[in-house]
């Protein structure tokens, strides 16, 4: 049997993991693999294939998920379900995992395939590549327009979709929604893809399409291409570098295509898609830490009861925290902070989706993750249509 990583490339399918043994595990196949830290200080995604399995199953042996983001607590470990690809066919989440504790320390995440196979791709959550946007937009039809706002580090075009509303006026209630701020969080696209598909079936006197939405959909898109999991990524993690002077050229050109967006939109409000540590299994807002202004707290606070309303079946009080891990760089210097202070006090939210979401007491699929996007499309406009109705502008 043969084990292979994915080739990066602009055609890749977020290739990340290395393979450290391949060898017989009775009529099996096991297949020891770490996931890559490559440009970032963690780890924590990973997506690779394995060939040549001739009818047998594979089991995988995840050699450092103890090291991964979150999942140091071997207890909440045993939540986390990977997902498999069994000769092309579909996706699907594994039933089983089985924790192993290493005899130095740590713990080590083993999974199998459900069947015996050819090959098998493997992956942390279901992979979200730029093919499966594409493929959504040309189900959605005419109400996306794309435009190249700017270039990547690597040089390749980065693109913000834009839905205008059935009435042109301005100014004009506004969203503007980024996702994949770090390249592995994969669950935020696929919130993001069910609020394309709520907004673009949207009637004309629908809620939806009554606000402009301006949509990044992979902020770090080289990140996405070569498979990365992002997160504190060097030289500058992305979350942490929207400050005046950005040392991404990516951030760079969304803070500029925001300002366009700001004198155009009124009021306005900016989404921040991500994945959260690698064991948890909720959604739920991010209010800014306690350091930031007074008003931009009760700014950020005034969204959550939209988000409680669409999502009645989840406990109100697990729907938003405050953040208080240690971060490595200024925390000052995040999207949300740079909404309020260089965009004339625009309330901004994070909204963070979990690889291992749990739904009605099982592990999402992605139309699971569609329907989040769905309610949370109907938050953003609800509160914006609010904000419009009071005459509030893009601030608080």
């Amino acid at each position: 049997m043969s084990a292979r990583r994915l080739a990066a490339g602009p055609a890749a399918v977020s290739g990340n993991g290395v393979v450290l043994d391949v060898r017989r595990d009775g009529d099996a196949w096991l297949v020891e693999f770490m996931a890559e830290p490559r440009r970032s200080a963690e780890s924590l995604w990973f997506h690779l294939e394995c060939a040549g399995a001739g009818g047998r199953r594979i089991r995988f042996a995840w050699l450092n998920a103890h090291l991964c983001l979150g999942m140091g607590d071997a207890q909440a470990v045993r939540r986390v379900r990977p997902v498999v690809r069994l000769d092309g066919g579909e996706w699907q989440r594994v039933r089983r995992v089985e924790v192993l504790e290493r005899p130095s320390g740590g713990h080590v995440l083993r999974f199998a395939t459900p069947g015996p196979c050819r090959r098998a791709a493997v992956a942390f959550c279901y992979p979200y590549p730029p093919e499966t946007l594409e493929a959504t937009l040309q189900e959605a039809g005419g109400c996306w327009h794309a435009e190249t706002i700017g270039l990547t580090g690597a040089g390749r075009p980065l693109q913000r979709l834009r839905a205008l509303p059935r009435r042109r006026s301005r100014p004009r209630p506004g969203a503007y929604v980024v996702a994949r701020q770090h390249a592995g969080e994969t669950p935020g696209s696929w919130v993001l893809d069910g609020m394309l598909r709520a907004i673009s079936g949207d009637g004309a006197s629908g809620l939806l399409r009554r606000v402009e939405w301006c949509v990044v959909p992979f902020v770090d898109l080289d990140g996405v291409v070569q498979g990365d999991y992002g997160k504190d990524s060097l030289p500058i993690d992305f979350n942490r570098t929207w400050a005046p002077l950005t040392l991404r050229p990516e951030v760079r050109a969304i803070q500029r295509d925001m300002g366009c967006f700001a004198q155009r939109t009124r009021p306005r409000f900016v989404l921040d898609l991500h994945a959260p540590a690698g064991a948890e299994d909720r959604l739920y807002q991010f209010h800014c830490r306690d350091n930031r202004p007074p008003a931009q707290r009760r700014a950020g606070r005034s969204f959550t009861p939209f988000l409680v309303a669409e999502m009645p079946e989840m406990p109100a009080d697990s729907l938003a925290r405050v953040p208080a891990y240690a971060s490595r760089w200024d925390a000052n210097h995040t999207l949300t902070a740079w909404a309020w202070d260089g965009l004339d006090r625009t309330t901004a939210a994070v909204i963070e989706v979990a690889y291992q979401l749990m739904s009605q007491g099982r592990w999402s699929e992605p139309d699971d993750y569609r329907e989040c996007g769905r309610r949370v499309a109907r938050a953003v406009a609800s509160w914006l249509l609010k904000k419009q109705r009071r005459g509030g502008r893009g601030a608080s």
